[in-house]
């Protein structure tokens, strides 16, 4: 689609959990990166899950004033943050990041 992508590093190489996540926010950081997108699949029976840092990332890309984008719905647990917060469900439609 034309994207620039960035993955955060722990899933690319082995490193250690608080450097990946520093690495990852640098990343998020820059100015050329317009926005998130939070890949919220099901887990454990839990429906559009966002775990610990996903919710972190989703947190300091609100901060940074980035766009964010779920690739699904709405987490229900974090629902008033995440409508607050203007964030974007895609409900599976990658398409509309266009």
């Amino acid at each position: 689609m034309g994207f620039n992508v960035v993955v955060p590093r722990e899933f690319i190489v082995d490193m250690e959990k608080k450097d990946a996540s520093l690495l990852h926010f640098s990343e998020i950081d820059k100015d050329d990166v317009d926005a998130l997108l939070i890949v919220n699949e099901s887990k454990n029976g839990q429906e559009n899950y966002i775990g610990a840092n996903g919710f972190a990332e989703l947190a300091f890309g609100f901060y940074k004033d980035k766009d964010i984008f779920l690739l699904n719905d709405i987490y229900e647990p974090y629902s008033e943050e995440l409508v607050a917060w203007e964030v974007t469900p895609l409900k599976g439609d990658i398409s509309k990041l266009k």
